[in-house]
């Protein structure tokens, strides 16, 4: 009897993992960026940065993960002088596909898990918004590089139930080509540290 249980149990805990080997989850998540453009330019926060990914487990530890995101990238840029005073924002957007590894550790009902992986994007906008003297308020179109190539790392914690987990996380951006077009800035880069909020579904067979 004891090892018909056991067995059943076996079964159970099979089921369940097959039953969460796919999932989807949904992100909203804030930047801080920073760059490589002097002391003028300072850090900024963005609050456009929307992730929508497909996750599907290679073995119990590791999964795979495809995800499609909007974000924001950019610095804030003042400059005061007793002749001039400039305040703007740099906001660059960017539609992107991730392409993650996401080893994990499950204790309990919690998922500690990392991420690692590739980051391809395109930019659809990108304008300087801001104040010039004397008090004329602007927004002006400017030049990037199109294409956007980043390296992700990532920390997570996620909370179990049984159809899916709300999950806190944080990444790192790393950039690895330039944002401008000009030869004059051809080593700007921006980096972004990000920390989101989601939730996971898990898809049932």
């Amino acid at each position: 009897m004891n090892r018909i249980v056991f067995i059943l149990l076996l079964v159970i805990q099979y089921c369940e993992i097959e039953a969460q080997k796919e999932s989807l989850n949904f992100r909203y998540g804030i930047g801080i960026n920073n760059g490589n453009l002097g002391d003028i330019f300072k850090n900024r926060l963005s609050f456009l940065n929307l992730g929508l990914a497909y996750d599907n487990k290679l073995l119990e530890e590791i999964s795979f993960q495809i995800e499609g995101h909007l974000i924001d990238k950019g610095l804030n840029y003042e400059y005061n002088s007793p002749l001039r005073y400039s305040n703007y924002n740099i906001h660059l957007h960017y539609i992107g596909l991730n392409l993650l590894l996401k080893p994990n550790l499950t204790i309990s009902k919690l998922d500690i898990y990392g991420l690692a992986g590739l980051s391809i994007n395109y930019n659809i906008y990108a304008r300087a918004k801001g104040l010039d003297e004397p008090g004329i308020i602007f927004s002006n179109k400017i030049s990037v590089n199109k294409s956007d190539f980043c390296g992700i790392v990532g920390l997570g914690l996620a909370y179990k139930f049984e159809r899916g987990a709300p999950f806190l996380e944080t990444r790192y951006n790393h950039p690895f080509n330039s944002t401008a077009v000009n030869s004059d800035n051809e080593g700007t880069k921006y980096h972004q540290f990000t920390l989101s909020a989601g939730y996971l579904w898990y898809f049932k067979k």
